[in-house]
């Protein structure tokens, strides 16, 4: 699941829409989320279905009739956002600690755009930097995730939730989950601030912790790269002080977007 959204334009209320695939008595404007023919599918789903081909391609220049779109986050990524923004306090941040998407639905009313725009605007300039673990991978440098100092998070569920791992200040971490008499309990099965992962197989990893040797065989793989070998990779876990604008520059600059489009349109930005 990710978080998405946009602002619908004008182009059919101004009168610049080209001319629909039926009669505009037909045609309906719920005023918030989009343009939508009065007719049941089952009655005619020749019109319906030409009706929504045009409004998604060809009723005008925007592409679904949005004016702007944009994808915000994943799951991990918004709950980082909501994070930071709980962290800074309500009394900084009201209307981005109350009206931040929780699910795929919703708006923001215009009314609030701007006020958005101004919370965004003074989180860009905030001087406090935010304490970061980061799992990093060694050779690549590249982050495999990372989560507020303070927090330790989830990220991987394999399925039927029998592993979990996690991130915090005390490590990478692997947990193991089974269901006894209707009840889960959960036990700790790897820990580690420094290891590698070797290939064993095709769908088995070693997990070696370097100052201990402990090891943990699984199923699911924490990285892979096609440029380097898929048989060895280590890891390793670090504190940093990240810059808030620049750590969360992947939903601050997107909501800018809308917020803007909002107010240029009167439409509310609408969360999917």
């Amino acid at each position: 699941m990710g978080y998405d959204a946009y602002v619908r334009c004008n182009c059919y209320k101004e009168g610049k829409a080209t001319n629909p695939p039926c009669s505009t008595d037909l045609i309906k404007d719920d005023d918030l989320e989009f343009l939508y023919i009065d007719v049941n599918y089952g009655d005619d789903p020749e019109m319906v279905t030409a009706f929504e081909n045009w409004t998604s391609n060809g009723a005008c220049e925007h592409q679904d009739m949005e004016i702007c779109s944009e994808r915000l986050a994943n799951i991990s990524g918004m709950a980082a956002f909501r994070t930071i923004i709980s962290e800074l306090g309500f009394e900084k941040y009201p209307i981005l600690s109350e009206h931040l998407p929780e699910s795929n639905g919703g708006h923001l009313p215009v009314e609030y755009a701007n006020l958005m725009e101004q919370e965004l605007e003074n989180l860009k300039q905030e001087d406090s930097n935010e304490r970061l673990v980061v799992l990093n991978e060694v050779t690549t440098n590249q982050r495999i995730q990372s989560t507020n100092s303070n927090y330790e998070k989830p990220f991987v569920f394999t399925g039927y939730n029998k592993l979990n791992y996690t991130i915090s200040k005390n490590g990478f971490k692997v947990f193991r989950n089974r269901k006894f008499f209707g009840k889960e309990f959960s036990t700790e099965e790897f820990r580690s601030e420094k290891f590698t992962q070797k290939k064993i197989t095709d769908k088995k990893y070693l997990f070696t912790d370097y100052s201990t040797n402990k090891t943990f065989e699984s199923e699911i793989n924490l990285f892979s790269d096609k440029d380097f070998s898929d048989d060895y990779f280590e890891f390793e876990l670090k504190e940093i002080n990240a810059s808030i604008a620049d750590e969360y520059a992947y939903i601050i600059e997107p909501l800018l977007k809308l917020t803007k489009a909002s107010q240029e349109t009167g439409n509310p930005i609408v969360w999917c």
